[in-house]
């Protein structure tokens, strides 16, 4: 029996155990269009999200809704046929455990909550259900419903240890693997409840059992994960093959001093998309994951230096973080971590910012699109970290003072080859010939290694290979032992990612790139490797049978760097301008 009397993110609680039965059975919710639900979207697990969780705030329709679902999950038939529906609600569950167990004072939301049966609050209420409104619109004449909003954070918070009781069973066979997935991520959460402290040590021996020989990499980063916070070390997994496991061992508070920790956040931070790419996600999106937004929460508290952490903030100025906190829900920049550690105090008047400061805000200024949405994630960044939002602002404080030699930026060769492209391409950022300049560039490099059969194919406006049928002439080296070695310093220079010109125009290229793929065909073998923002997702690979002999580099070249009109020019002469060079020199 749904309770009388709620209310949810968007108005009365009045359709929500509609919404539920639906989601049980996988099918569209019924919607009344006279409804004072407030909330007529057809799909219940929409309703999840936007009515029962919006904006990462729980109402009093939350609690009843998480009592019922955490009774409802284990039903074999919930979801009829769609797993992922379980799952859904499993992460629903670890969502609302993640914020109700990292609020501050529960103690002092307890007392608030005890005022909420007095006449003020209850007349308040009686007025609320006859004109509902979003509770983002509330103003200081809704002060008594916050006492209601407090006190669906202790109902919450005082249920969730029948909620463990409920889902364990889902953390064993037979259970599907990422349902079991999902709620040992869940379980990890809900055990840091003060009165579920005995089950951390049983629930920790479980994560390290099962990462010790789990398959599937997302599986096993969730466990991973999972140990960190259950108060493990898994130092052991630093040395995992997949860059997703490493990444969430990395983030253990209990490797927080470890050095190898350290660096591995570093990379990562430096690489936003990495995480996404390593469980095989795409890279059109400006949207990270939440273990890329995790990492830079991380290495932030870490660091807490901006001099260390500027080369991160610069490679997450473009995208979005699905979350940063349990408690700032919301769209938010993937760089307001580091945001927030490079202003403390402000954005500071021009002549007066550090050289990092000068030259991120002199970055954050050149690109267009994070100004053109008044409501995107940039400037919803600012306003939520109390930064000017005017442009011209930001202008100034780019316009750097003459510094002393020790203050002059040393940085790595990836962040100067992004930040200076016409240094070494003749273009800037914002020309758009600058991919063919980079193609130019292939070319030269191939004629100047005297590659045998060397070639450059144009796959779209973005992507290019280059490539070779043979041994480099001017770098002999046994290309077998190198990928079973994986030992990228023995690669030719002209093909090592990472490296700066003149000696590895790959490694140039690279730094313009979201993806490189890295081929070689040795003795009837394939070999591949790929890298995401210059970061290699695994060691080398054997991809097969090889008909052919030689290298190739495929570069995906980064559009959310790229302005929007930069694309490779025609360039199906390409082939021939290496013949023609040559014949030249």
């Amino acid at each position: 029996m749904w309770p009388p009397n709620l209310f949810h993110a968007y108005g009365v609680a009045a359709d929500a155990a509609l919404h539920l039965d639906a989601l049980s059975r996988n099918e569209l919710t019924a919607v009344d269009d006279e409804s004072a639900d407030g909330f007529h979207t057809q799909v219940p697990y929409s309703y999840l999200w936007s009515a029962l969780y919006g904006g990462g705030l729980l109402t009093p329709a939350t609690v009843p809704a998480l009592r019922i679902l955490a009774g409802r999950v284990t039903d074999p038939d919930f979801g009829r046929d769609d797993e992922t529906l379980r799952e859904g609600v499993l992460h629903f569950i670890h969502e609302i455990a993640r914020t109700v167990l990292t609020v501050d004072d529960v103690a002092g939301l307890r007392v608030l909550a005890a005022g909420r049966r007095t006449a003020g609050v209850q007349a308040w209420l009686d007025k609320f259900l006859a004109a509902p409104r979003p509770v983002f619109h509330w103003t200081v004449d809704d002060e008594p419903g916050r006492v209601l909003m407090a006190a669906a954070v202790v109902d919450c918070h005082d249920l969730l240890p029948e909620v463990y009781a409920a889902i364990e069973p889902l953390l064993h066979e037979p259970w599907p693997t990422r349902t079991r997935q999902q709620a040992a991520h869940a379980a990890a959460r809900l055990v840091t409840h003060p009165d579920l402290a005995a089950l951390r040590a049983p629930l920790l021996d479980y994560h390290e059992r099962l990462a010790a020989t789990v398959a599937d990499p997302r599986h096993r980063a969730s466990l991973v994960a999972g140990i960190g916070r259950l108060g493990g070390q898994p130092r052991a997994w630093l040395d995992d093959v997949h860059l997703g496991v490493r990444a969430c061992a990395a983030l253990a508070p209990a490797l927080a001093t470890d050095p190898v920790a350290l660096k591995l956040l570093e990379a990562v931070s430096r690489a936003p998309r990495a995480l996404h790419a390593a469980f095989g996600e795409g890279l059109a999106s400006r949207t990270l994951d939440p273990y890329a937004a995790q990492v830079a929460d991380t290495f932030c508290d870490r660091v807490g230096s901006f001099d260390e952490l500027y080369e991160s903030a610069l490679a997450t100025l473009p995208f979005d973080a699905i979350w940063l906190s349990a408690q700032d829900a919301g769209k938010r920049a993937a760089c307001e971590p580091y945001l927030r550690v490079a202003f403390p105090n402000g954005l500071p008047e021009s002549g007066r910012v550090t050289a990092r400061q000068g030259n991120f805000a002199k970055a954050a200024f050149g690109r267009d699109e994070l100004w053109a949405d008044p409501d995107g994630s940039w400037l919803s960044s600012l306003r939520h970290l109390g930064l000017p939002t005017d442009r011209l602002r930001w202008r100034a404080a780019g316009h750097l003072p003459t510094l002393p030699t020790e203050d002059i930026l040393t940085i790595t060769w990836r962040s100067v080859a992004r930040n200076r492209p016409e240094m070494y391409t003749g273009a800037r950022r914002t020309d758009p010939v600058l991919p063919t300049r980079l193609v130019e560039r292939a070319v030269e490099a191939l004629v100047e290694a005297e590659a045998p059969e060397a070639y450059i194919v144009i796959a779209d406006d973005h992507t290019f290979a280059m490539g070779s049928a043979g041994r480099l002439a001017s770098y002999p080296v046994d290309v077998k032992s190198l990928w079973k070695g994986m030992k990228a310093s023995s690669f030719p220079p002209i093909w090592v990612p990472g490296l700066p010109p003149p000696f590895g125009i790959v490694g140039f290229i690279d730094a313009y790139c979201a993806q490189v793929t890295i081929n070689a065909w040795v003795d009837g073998t394939a070999y591949t490797q790929d890298f995401v923002d210059g970061i290699a997702l695994t060691p080398p690979q054997e991809a097969g049978h090889a008909a052919r002999t030689g290298y190739q580099a495929t570069f995906h070249l980064d559009t959310v760097w790229l302005p929007r009109a930069a694309r490779i020019l025609d360039l199906a002469g390409a082939h021939k301008m290496i013949i023609d060079q040559r014949s030249a020199g």
